[in-house]
């Protein structure tokens, strides 16, 4: 029954991964029109899954109850449909191993990932070009330059976390290598910077082990990562003010990001459920047309979260999230620890990351509702 178990819940997540990534590109005007299909079927899957297992502990009851309440939340503004079965997946998730998710994302990410490259420079699908005075970005097949590289982000954290036991100076370069081609192309700088830090921070952690355990303290207050990371970026968001010069500067830095959500706050008031957001983007739509009304886009993780679902939600998923985290510092997966770190950074300059084929972390977290350890070290 485990295996029957297991096996229905890798056919949902792999065909929930290689449909999203072909709705992400230009083959999203074949894909699109049967999305809400597949999510649907991903779900059902999940549910046949569910009824090989036989008993569930008070802590995955507690686990049922809290993705029930983000659903329920989330039904209320849902703004794409690859947000749907994220919490059926990571309720789903809690007594599968982790690691096999991860290889599983590696190798389904990277071959669709792949796909859509040469498809592009085939002349299958559209490779869209972006010159400006500022940069020049290249798409890759992709209807917006980030997605490419946040896809490869997803596939760099899973490969350190895989490789976790073994140093290799040598597979730490490879990997900066292979980010910074694909960083040749998009121009998504803070991406790939935060990538090129990813490896180098874990590669050090592998040389060095017992780094969170000499710093204590920072390793205590690293726990709340999350919550640190939405309550400074809102705050710096809500005071933002064009003629402070140091204020100006760092929207500058981070692309517009302070401005643009400053002035989304004005537009929707924080309150308890969140609101139908209307946000227009950079990216282009299927047909490889950009909406030519003004950007109003929230990029920061924390701020969108905060408007679209509002503060129960976000209470409930970030007390998730530091859960996950103050379990992984203490069981000294200090590798989980510190990519989830960087997944906390990540939200402040990109809210891509909520979506789970751009983030398979979000699954480490329902290991922990289990009264067996899963994540295995």
């Amino acid at each position: 029954m485990k295996k029957i178990s297991e096996i229905l819940f890798f056919i949902s997540y792999n065909i929930y991964l290689i449909t999203n990534i072909l709705n992400a590109s230009f083959y999203s005007i074949y894909i699109s029109p049967y999305m809400k299909i597949i999510m649907v079927f991903c779900i059902i899957l999940l549910v046949f899954k569910e009824m090989f297992y036989k008993k569930l502990s008070k802590k995955e009851f507690l686990l049922l109850i809290l993705c029930a309440i983000l659903f329920s939340v989330l039904a209320l503004h849902v703004n794409g449909l690859a947000m749907v079965p994220l919490f059926f997946f990571m309720y789903s998730a809690r007594d599968i191993d982790f690691e096999k998710v991860t290889k599983n994302t590696i190798i389904y990410s990277a071959i669709t990932l792949v796909f859509v490259i040469i498809s592009a420079y085939a002349g299958i699908i559209t490779n869209y070009v972006d010159i400006t005075l500022e940069r020049t970005r290249v798409y890759l097949g992709f209807r917006y330059a980030l997605f490419p590289q946040m896809i490869l982000f997803n596939i760099t954290a899973c490969c350190m976390y895989i490789y976790r036991k073994k140093v290799s100076i040598m597979r730490g370069i490879l990997l900066i290598l292979i980010n910074y081609i694909m960083f040749s192309y998009t121009n998504s700088r803070l991406s790939f910077y935060l990538s090129v830090l990813l490896i180098v921070f874990v590669t050090y952690l592998q040389i060095k082990p017992n780094f969170f355990e000499k710093h204590k303290i920072i390793s205590f207050l690293l726990i709340f990562s999350f919550p640190i990371c939405a309550v400074s970026s809102i705050y710096v968001t809500t005071i933002y003010d064009s003629s402070n010069n140091t204020l100006w500067d760092l929207d500058v830095f981070l692309g517009g990001r302070l401005s643009k959500g400053k002035n989304s706050f004005q537009q929707y008031n924080i309150n308890l459920f969140g609101h139908k957001t209307e946000y227009i983007g950079n990216g282009l739509d299927k047909y490889g047309q950009r909406d030519m009304l003004e950007h109003n886009y929230v990029d920061c993780l924390y701020v969108n979260m905060l408007e679209k679902y509002g503060i129960l939600f976000n209470i409930v998923f970030l007390s998730l999230l530091t859960y996950a985290m103050y379990r992984s510092l203490k069981e000294k997966k200090y590798i989980l620890f510190a990519i989830l770190i960087f997944y906390a950074l990540h939200g402040i300059i990109d809210d891509l990351e909520i979506y789970l084929y751009y983030n398979a972390f979000w699954l480490a977290i329902s290991s922990y509702f289990r009264n067996k350890r899963l994540l295995s070290e």
